[in-house]
């Protein structure tokens, strides 16, 4: 691991800051919260900041420093004093400590970033720990040595978990007190051969990990694509699939998402399905697509529990046969989610196989932007294998949205693709590559693309050209940096 580049992801500290809780200024610790003692002026920020570190990997420097300088930024924005406290722990039956704490609060706290790595590698020291067990949550001492007030962990308390990758466990003895508050307050950062996991809100190890990958990106915040041994299992495992979908001519699509992918039939999203340990699949699919369908059958799957379905890779060409995913797809019909829709699945669909105009994704999010979503993503060809991003937001000429709404959306998508620009760039370079290894991409021939800056944007509009005509007008007229293509059924 190159330890001299480790970032804290940005997305996360923001995460991070804003689940800290509430709390009323005036009367926090004697400080007055304005010019009257009264004031009902609120602040945010977590009582006190814990940081747990394994024993044995005190030269992880770089890591610690990157810990500290995110510990203050997560606080800037409060106005009370708070304390850190740095643990280590191991195979002893209680926790190391210095018999201290930092008392921080202040905007001068940035500059104590070396002051904590420096304690959380003395803490942690260099002696070889394996299997490392937190035996309990706060040290059995005299607390008024340690932090005067404090005996315990508290719900609005932060916990930092820093240790190498399955070598770290709690005692089974403390497990009772993880209630969801404190298990929702916890960040446990993974050190692995090659990367860091940074995994928050739950302790678990079926929790689904936020991945940083040095020798891929820094501050991911959009992952929309397969670990290298995933990539290769969906290869191995899914080839019939991959086929069957490619014959439809855009009517099924199969979207990489984050180390899973969903199955898309005209836009609706038909099945998810997670790669899990030991040649086990987890299969997603509403229950009223599914339900009493052939698939439905306990010959075709290991087991089933509510929506969720399990699969050995063995099982997998007669679960998802010709024949069960035309029988889920007319499931689909009849539900119908809307000409909108229809529209932007007739978009992919007559722009299969394209060099100029690749659209690579639909539905995109990432952990910053949350369940706001951009309909479609493009890339548009600037020069042999170099693109640019073209963002595309659908709607019919009848939408009301169409006037004002959609071009205020379109600018933020935009505004927030140039300012993660290279967390883009580099996603889906890699998402190109792995549709093309797979077999889902024809054309462009090249395996690998170029994306470059500027970013751009354009609404799309369909039918209804009569009642779209005034809206579209006002739209360009309001929004003439954005570009609008209409789309009519005229004869």
């Amino acid at each position: 691991m190159e330890k001299d580049k480790i970032t804290f992801p940005n997305y996360l500290i923001q995460k991070i800051s804003r689940d800290a809780p509430s709390y009323q200024i005036s009367e926090n610790y004697g400080r007055r919260g304005g010019y009257y003692g009264d004031s009902e002026e609120y602040g945010k920020s977590y009582k006190s900041i814990c940081i747990y570190v394994q024993n044995g990997i005190g030269n992880e420097t770089e890591l610690f420093k990157s810990i500290a300088k995110a510990a203050f930024k997560i606080q800037s924005s409060n106005k009370r004093k708070y304390p850190l406290i740095v643990f280590g722990f191991g195979n002893t039956s209680n926790l190391q400590h210095e018999n201290k704490f930092f008392d921080f609060g202040y905007i001068s706290d940035k500059h104590n970033v070396n002051r904590v790595a420096e304690t959380m590698s003395r803490i942690s020291g260099n002696n070889t720990v394996t299997k490392a067990i937190i035996p309990e949550l706060f040290p059995k001492v005299d607390i008024r040595s340690l932090y005067s007030g404090k005996i315990k962990i508290d719900d609005d308390d932060l916990l930092i978990i820093v240790g190498k990758k399955n070598e770290v466990f709690f005692d089974k003895k403390i497990e009772f007190k993880l209630k969801n508050k404190i298990r929702k307050r916890i960040l446990f950062v993974e050190i692995c051969k090659d990367n860091i996991h940074w995994q928050y809100k739950n302790y678990n190890p079926e929790y689904k990990t936020m991945v940083q990958n040095k020798q891929l990106n820094k501050n991911v915040n959009i992952h929309r694509y397969f670990s290298k041994s995933k990539l290769q299992r969906i290869k191995n495992d899914f080839k019939f699939l991959i086929k069957l979908i490619n014959s439809s001519y855009g009517e099924f699509d199969f979207a990489i998402r984050n180390n899973y992918f969903n199955i898309y039939y005209k836009g609706n999203s038909l099945a998810k399905i997670e790669p899990k340990k030991d040649d086990l699949y987890k299969i997603s699919i509403n229950a009223k697509f599914f339900d009493g369908t052939k698939a439905d059958n306990s010959i075709f799957y290991t087991s089933k529990r509510n929506n969720n379905i399990v699969l050995t890779n063995k099982q997998l060409h007669r679960f998802f046969q010709r024949k069960h995913l035309t029988e889920l797809a007319s499931r689909i019909k009849k539900v119908h989610n809307g000409e909108e829709i229809d529209f932007e699945q007739s978009l992919i669909t007559d722009n299969l196989n394209k060099e100029k105009v690749i659209i690579i994704d639909r539905q995109i999010t990432d952990y910053i932007l949350k369940r706001k979503r951009l309909d479609l993503l493009a890339l548009v060809q600037k020069e042999r294998n170099k693109y640019q991003f073209l963002v595309m937001e659908v709607k019919l000429g009848n939408n009301s949205e169409l006037k004002n709404k959609v071009a205020s959306q379109l600018d933020e998508y935009l505004k927030h693709i140039q300012s993660n620009f290279d967390d883009y760039k580099k996603c889906y370079e890699i998402h190109f590559e792995q549709k093309k290894e797979l077999g889902l991409i024809d054309i462009p021939k090249s395996k690998n693309i170029e994306i470059v800056k500027p970013v751009k944007g354009i609404i799309l509009v369909g039918g209804y050209s009569g009642i779209a005509k005034k809206q579209i007008d006002e739209l360009k007229s309001t929004f003439p940096h954005l570009k609008v293509k209409q789309f009519t059924n005229e004869l």
